[in-house]
């Protein structure tokens, strides 16, 4: 019994290890495209079923941006208008003087919606 306990330990500390370098390695980077963003993602989670995006004005996190939650599908690159003003909940950047550094937050999210990943990266807006 205890080496039956010890094996399935160890099993699931390899299943968690192998999954959060995995995630670990979720990369993003965007491009503003005027008021919206285009992303290019790199090792997304496997598993991933949806990517929820989370916009923040370092210079005034407490303004809330928000953004959008979109399917995954594979893709390597999101385009620009996707996470937009017009597809709700996503408020675009509006630096009252000069320039504000932004930083997107993509969530990749299994099929019971349970975060698996996060990727992050921040830009000036404007540039």
């Amino acid at each position: 019994m205890k080496k039956m306990r010890a094996k399935l330990s160890l099993l699931c500390l390899t299943v968690f290890l192998n999954q959060s370098s995995y995630a670990a390695d979720f990369g993003v980077k965007f491009s503003w495209c005027d008021y919206s963003a285009q992303f290019n993602l790199t090792n997304v989670p496997k598993g991933t079923q949806k990517l929820k995006f989370r916009m923040v004005d370092l210079d005034v996190p407490s303004f809330n941006h928000g953004g959008g939650t979109i399917n995954y599908t594979n893709q390597k690159q999101i385009d620009c208008g996707v996470i937009s003003a017009s597809s709700g909940g996503y408020t675009p950047p509006s630096p009252p003087s000069g320039a504000h550094t932004y930083e997107w937050s993509v969530y990749a999210l299994d099929k019971d919606e349970k975060e698996i990943g996060v990727a992050k990266t921040s830009r000036k807006f404007p540039e």
